[in-house]
This record gives structure tokens, sequence and C-alpha cells, in this order.
């Protein structure tokens, strides 16, 4: 396993989800960072590193879904690399952004903006990890940009709008023969 000071990245995992949905959780040990010395340097630069590449450009995360905010005291446990022996008793105080949304498309890209003075430390999760594999992941730094992250498309189904409509063909349908049963038995004649 390869070993690196994390606490000088902003880290980010990127979790495609069964569902079609996706979670990016980008977090920064501001304690051990050597330029974001509080929270909220910390904040403020995850919100100008990652954008999500789109036909029309790059889009920042904070466009495309509300992210939020919480805070840790240990990294991540699926970070793919192992913590330097002198970072290892030290402790954390980190800034956590999650952003969760469904895309629609089959793959997703990220960029870093040309001339971000921050490096990201970037993997995946969710889906994309396979157990039993190393996960692979790679520093980003101004400019770059990812490779594709395939996002499950979930089966073709109803939908809220659709399985709405289902339920109430359903309830409709055994009122109606519910009406009908009722409206025989009164013309009976009972003896």
């Amino acid at each position: 396993m390869a070993r690196g000071h994390a606490g000088a990245f902003i880290l980010a995992k990127c979790s495609p989800e069964a569902s079609g949905q996706v979670s990016l959780v980008l977090s920064v040990d501001y304690s051990q960072h050597p330029l974001l010395k509080d929270r909220a340097a910390a904040v403020a630069a995850m919100g100008e590193v990652l954008r999500l590449v789109t036909p029309a450009g790059p889009v920042p995360l904070g466009q495309v879904a509300e992210g939020e905010l919480s805070d840790a005291d240990r990294p991540d446990p699926e970070l793919p690399v192992g913590v330097e022996p002198g970072e290892a008793g030290r402790g954390h105080q980190m800034a956590v952004m999650q952003y969760r949304w469904e895309p629609g498309v089959p793959e997703l890209r990220f960029s870093m903006p040309t001339g971000n003075p921050h490096d990201v430390l970037f993997w995946l999760g969710g889906t994309a990890r396979v157990p039993g594999e190393e996960v692979g992941w790679r520093i980003l730094i101004a400019g770059d940009e990812t490779p594709p992250v395939r996002v499950p498309q979930p089966p073709a189904g109803l939908g809220v709008a659709g399985r709405g409509a289902l339920a109430a063909g359903i309830v409709g349908g055994i009122g109606l023969a519910v009406w009908r049963r009722r409206s025989r038995r009164g013309g009976e004649v009972l003896g």
C-alpha cells in the first residue's frame, strides 16, 4: 500500500450507487494541511476545487447539488493511501462537504480549474469499488480531469409519478368492483 501525507491534499471520494445516485465527499484536514489553517479556509478551498464536466463546460458542484457540511476527527476509512508514521498519532480536524445527486447520465468527469493552488487526492467508492481489489486513486492538480466515472443506470421503471398512477388505478379498480357488487345486490330480491 502506498503511503502519503494525506493532510497535504483535499480528499475527494466519488461513490456511484446502484440507484443511479452519486455521492461526492470532499474533506480536508486543516490541522495538518500546509496552506489551510482553519475551518473557514478549508470550506472555501473545497468550494474552489472540483467542477463537474458538462457539455456546456465545467460547472461548480454547488450548482449541481447542495453541499452538506460537517466535521470529522479522522479521515475516511476507505482512504486509499496509508498515513505517514509521524501523522498517525496526531489528532485530526476535518471539514467535510458531501454532495448527492442523480446525474441521469452513464458517466461523469470532474476537472480542476486552471490556476487552482490546491491538490486533490481523488478515488472511487460505492459500486465502483471492487471488494478485495486495491482502490485506484490519483492526484489531481490545476487543469487535470478525472477519467470517466461510470454511473449505474437503474432499470427503466415507473418512477414516482408512474407508481402513484399505478396505485391510484389499483385503488380505483377495487372501488369500482365494490360499487358494482353492491349495486348488483341492491337489485336482488332477498327472500
